[in-house]
């Protein structure tokens, strides 16, 4: 702003020049002299404005480089957090379907992956009605094109608890079952869903040939082992890796 009045101090000299003038005999330089004032007010609000938006801009840009880098996924580093603030690095509308698309700085909400639904909760009051992951960025559906919303706007985010903690349950109650089959009869998981009513396990009996099929006794058995270990209470450990051999490192069945 400064270099530009230095460069266009001729407005300030007209401004003094007009002044000394009489209006009454003058009254055309009166209104030059506001026009002038008036040009010169707008062009220093401009030069304001666009300062802003190229500090707004790198802020932004160094946000995504952050989210980008350091996946600000709360739903994994803290599993029982409900409520969290976001800013908007990213947003679009589609009208056609009556949506709007956001990228967060940071999000509590699980994109649907690993055969388990997504999180539903709400941004800003707005029912969120899918969350997604592609290529490391977790983008969030809305229902409805709201204009309120923009890009740089700290938003408040909600997530649906009860339907989170369900599937926490439902989830681990799948990963002891699958052990508890591969412990007793070699069967090993080859695939998972978990649905609003009903949960998928698709066990291979492959690891222990003394097993081909599994039949009615095979499975209260595997359910009266699995509930045992509901039952004790048992510690439960997350962990993250950043790549497949890390985790295989592990004594894992599968990675």
């Amino acid at each position: 702003m400064d270099k530009f009045l230095k460069e266009n101090r001729y407005i300030s000299t007209s401004i003094l020049f007009f002044s000394v003038l009489s209006i009454a005999s003058y009254p055309q330089i009166f209104i030059i002299k506001i026009k002038v004032l008036f040009f010169r007010k707008k062009m220093v609000e401009r030069l304001q404005f666009e300062s802003l938006t190229v500090k707004k801009t790198n802020y932004l840009a160094k946000r995504k480089d952050f989210f980008y880098e350091n996946h600000q996924t709360f739903f994994q580093s803290d599993v029982y957090r409900r409520i969290a603030d976001a800013v908007v690095l990213q947003f679009d509308k589609d009208n056609s379907k009556n949506t709007s698309c956001l990228v967060l700085d940071c999000t509590i909400f699980f994109p649907t992956g690993g055969g388990q639904s997504c999180d539903l909760g709400t941004i800003n009051g707005f029912e969120v009605i899918d969350v997604f992951e592609k290529e490391n960025i977790v983008y969030h559906i809305l229902k409805g094109c709201d204009a309120s919303i923009e890009t740089g706007d700290t938003v408040s985010l909600e997530i649906d608890w009860d339907r989170r903690f369900d599937n926490m349950q439902r989830h681990c109650g799948e990963h002891i079952l699958s052990g508890i089959f591969f412990r007793l009869f070699g069967g090993v998981n080859r695939g998972f869903h978990m649905g609003e009513d009903y949960m998928t396990i698709d066990i291979s009996l492959e690891a222990d040939e003394n097993y081909s099929e599994i039949n009615w006794e095979m499975a209260m058995q595997a359910e009266l082992e699995t509930n045992k270990v509901i039952w004790g209470n048992t510690k439960v450990s997350a962990y993250h890796f950043d790549t497949k051999a890390e985790a295989e490192k592990m004594p894992l069945r599968k990675a």
